[in-house]
């Protein structure tokens, strides 16, 4: 259904620039006119308005606090669609920034990361220049599409920090092109339009994230100064701003619904899936709905594999993580305290139980949650089971 909408749209919008282009007006004629008679931006509001479908989809909690969440939950696309498609829109002039952090979040976004992105053209070469700090682990990976397009976000490219040659201090530069580069290379195909960067922690309150910036290379002068603000760039950027606005919680909506078939288990997520969301095709995800009662615990059990990292958390129903600044809703490889045999049990409570790996709920009964293996060996299936609190406090 969503992707279905998204795709109605744009057929609308490609049939009504057929019908300006046989009246003689290009496109960019077209977008003036919008932007004068306010259209483009009556789109806009009334497609963010659109959004809140998103809060009655088929199985959503209609709660007060789960709808106070929702709308929050919408605001923050709203100002993450501009920030990313008005803002830094401009592949003249990239600019690394982050749209989903601390409290802009989708997808199941990782309490571990610190994700960045910057707007890109497939048919521009770039150089990005790093310094490596101690941040645990660092990957880049360049995308076509973006949420709510209808077309998914495929990958055109990808790297990992040992695949990039770096000095002693941990500097280098990377170059992005469509074309083949000697040296450190992230490819792109002429569809790109994004770069992700995930830097991924064991404990925040020790690493250093990488310090990054990026510019546009092997262009004319003229070129690859930053561009100036145009009718069709407004126009464009309100678009893709409401398609990620109305489009993304569709899509995390339904995934919400269908995690509710094995709640309070944790099955392995299809990869393919995944990997069309913008997922990284080094981790396996497992992804699920959680549900307990204030006197319930969820027990999870598992002896890790030899991976690179792994980490579960829980998030609320629209699949935002919970509030890891204040609460401790997450554990990951680094901070979990392991029992003698190597294995690992989380407990997910209202209330402390007095286990070391206590996962709080953050005063939800109900949310979505997920694990990950990065880089593992094997994929080993958590154990489940609910009991109740008592019982491990005693």
């Amino acid at each position: 259904m969503p992707r279905f909408a998204v795709g109605l749209l744009a057929l609308f919008r490609r049939i009504s620039l057929l019908v300006w282009r046989l009246r003689g007006k290009t496109p960019e004629d077209v977008a003036a006119q919008r932007v004068v008679s306010g259209q483009s931006w009556n789109e806009f509001c009334d497609a963010l308005k659109a959004a809140g479908a998103a809060l009655s989809f088929p199985g959503a909690p209609r709660d007060p606090f789960s709808q106070a969440e929702g709308y929050r939950y919408l605001s923050r696309l709203a100002r993450a669609g501009l920030m990313a498609f008005v803002e830094h829109a401009d592949p003249n002039a990239p600019v690394l920034h982050r749209v989903a952090n601390e409290t802009t979040k989708l997808g199941a976004d990782n309490p571990d990361n610190f994700y960045q992105t910057a707007s890109l053209d497939g048919n521009y070469d770039y150089k990005l220049t790093g310094r490596r700090n101690t941040i645990a682990y660092l990957s880049l990976g360049t995308q076509a599409g973006n949420y709510g397009q209808g077309g998914g976000l495929p990958p055109t490219g990808y790297i990992e920090s040992d695949q990039i040659e770096m000095d002693e201090d941990g500097c280098f530069e990377l170059v992005l092109s469509a074309r083949p580069q000697e040296g450190n290379w992230l490819p792109m195909t002429p569809e790109t339009g994004a770069l992700v960067v995930r830097q991924t922690f064991l404990d925040r309150d020790t690493e250093v994230p990488a310090d990054l910036a990026i510019e546009r290379i092997n262009c004319p002068e003229d070129e690859g100064r930053a561009s100036h603000l145009t009718p069709t760039a407004l126009d464009e950027g309100f678009k893709n701003a409401a398609a990620l606005a109305a489009g993304a919680p569709l899509l995390f909506a339904k995934w919400a619904r269908d995690f509710q078939k094995h709640s309070n288990e944790l099955p392995q997520f299809d990869p393919e899936v995944s990997l069309a969301a913008g997922g990284d095709p080094n981790i396996a995800y497992y992804h699920s709905h959680w549900a307990l009662a204030e006197d319930e615990a969820l027990v999870i059990e598992v002896t890790p594999p030899e991976c690179e990292h792994w980490n579960f958390q829980l998030n609320n129903y629209w699949m935002e993580s919970l509030d890891y600044r204040h609460f401790t809703i997450h554990t990951n490889k680094h901070l979990a305290r392991y029992e003698d045999d190597g294995s690992v049990r989380l407990i997910v409570a209202h209330e402390d139980p007095g286990h070391p790996n206590w996962i709080e709920t953050a005063g939800h009964t109900f949310g979505t949650m997920c694990f990950r293996w990065v880089r593992a060996e094997e994929h080993p299936q958590p154990r489940m089971r609910v009991v109740k609190l008592s019982s491990l406090q005693n």
